[in-house]
This record gives C-alpha cells, sequence and structure tokens, in this order.
C-alpha cells in the first residue's frame, strides 16, 4: 500500500514565488526553514538566478548574498524581514 500525503499550501508572501537561502537563521534550522517555505507554495532553489524572486539572507550570506545584489529585481529579506512576513515559520 502507498500512502499519499496531502501538502495544504496557504497564500503566503512566498507563493508561487522562487527562493533562495543562505546564511544561518536564528531559531530555526535551514532545512526545517526549506520544508515549510515549500509548504506554503515557494519554489526553493540553491542558486540566485535572474529566476530568483527573493533571497533568504541570513547571517554570514556571503557569495550569494554579492550575486542577488548584481541582478535587477531580487528582494533580499533578512531575519528580521521573515519573521515579520511569515511569522508561522518561527513557531
Amino acid at each position: 500500500l502507498t500512502e499519499e500525503r496531502e501538502v495544504v499550501k496557504r497564500t503566503s508572501a512566498v507563493s508561487g514565488k522562487t527562493v533562495v537561502i543562505t546564511g544561518g537563521f536564528e531559531g530555526v534550522t535551514r532545512d526545517v526553514l526549506r520544508d515549510r517555505l515549500r509548504e506554503l507554495g515557494a519554489t526553493v532553489t540553491e542558486s540566485v538566478s535572474k529566476n530568483t524572486d527573493i533571497l533568504l539572507a541570513g547571517t554570514d550570506a556571503g557569495s550569494k548574498m554579492e550575486k542577488a545584489n548584481s541582478i535587477r529585481g531580487i528582494i533580499i529579506w533578512e531575519q528580521k524581514d521573515l519573521e515579520a512576513k511569515l511569522p508561522e515559520l518561527f513557531k
């Protein structure tokens, strides 16, 4: 028997957006953050490109932050922005 898991996606600030995570975040691991973002309807990718909508920049963001700054139109959220827009990620 195969069990199917239904994922309920809600409309959120990341629904339909391509998101890249870089750096560390207080109170949540990157793996948990990635899973929660997907549940909220985001596509989470590993590298920054012209298709990236949002870069989540934690501590020690590094080269992904530099690349996002060089591409017009990418929104950069730091932890405080993420907590304000998606507080459920930190519960």
